[in-house]
């Protein structure tokens, strides 16, 4: 995130001074096959490694994966969220940890820093093109970045985020499969796991119940018909072997 771009500024620091909106969001955090794929992941590849949190937010991410990484790293906007991470990390007395307000497109990290990288919808808030660049900077040999983000597709969600435009920033846009493919001029391995079409239906209370269902017909129906994947809402991208400059 850019940290001269002063909406984004603004409605972060909102954001993650608004303890309602994050239980909202934490709610939903732990419902589904993604959750499962995401968070099994990168606890897998933060074991005894260097880890970059790249929009870190309140940490979320950080304090969620656990403690047998070799150190965490995170960087954010807002420095409302830099400095609730920083609590966080004093009250678990988490010493090999570190948080900085700093721009994601052009961090003053030093080249081949981190092992894993990870976020969590973080690059549809920046230019695609220099966070690929930045990251593949950052990412040491044999390590992996992996991101969960929104994707732009779906005409539903598309018609929802216009008739909702209040709860997001003007700058943020859903990723497109352009953009996913961009990521190939960065990185020589470019891994893609789409998730949630009529899965969807589970957020509305008649079809709670049939969340896993939904889940698993989604599973199927991606696996049969890949061409639906651009229709998903959430795509987790896994990047390695990246393309030094």
């Amino acid at each position: 995130m850019n940290v001269n771009n002063s909406h984004e500024t603004e409605y972060h620091d909102k954001w993650y001074g608004n303890e309602e909106r994050k239980k909202i969001l934490r709610s939903k955090l732990d419902a589904s096959r993604w959750s499962k794929f995401f968070w099994e992941l990168i606890s897998k590849y933060s074991l005894n490694k260097d880890v970059l949190d790249y929009g870190c937010g309140d940490g979320v991410l950080s304090f969620k994966i656990g403690s047998n990484y070799k150190s965490i790293t995170g960087i954010d906007i807002s420095s409302v969220g830099v400095e609730k991470c920083k609590e966080k990390a004093r009250e678990l007395n988490i010493s090999n940890s570190k948080f900085y307000v700093m721009n994601a497109e052009n961090t003053e990290l030093d080249d081949n820093s981190f092992d894993l990288i990870a976020g969590l919808a973080v690059l549809h808030h920046l230019s695609i093109e220099k966070a690929y660049c930045e990251i593949s900077r950052l990412l040491r040999k044999g390590g992996l970045a992996v991101f969960s983000e929104p994707l732009g597709h779906n005409p539903i969600l598309r018609l929802y985020r216009f008739f909702t435009p209040k709860i997001r920033t003007k700058e943020e846009h859903p990723l497109l499969l352009k953009d996913i493919k961009l990521a190939n001029k960065y990185f020589n391995s470019v891994e893609t796991h789409f998730y949630y079409c009529f899965s969807l239906l589970s957020s509305l209370k008649v079809f709670k119940s049939l969340n896993k269902k939904l889940d698993h017909f989604d599973e199927m129906l991606f696996s049969k018909f890949p061409y639906l994947k651009r229709y998903a809402w959430k795509v987790v991208l896994i990047l390695s072997d990246p393309r030094k400059n």
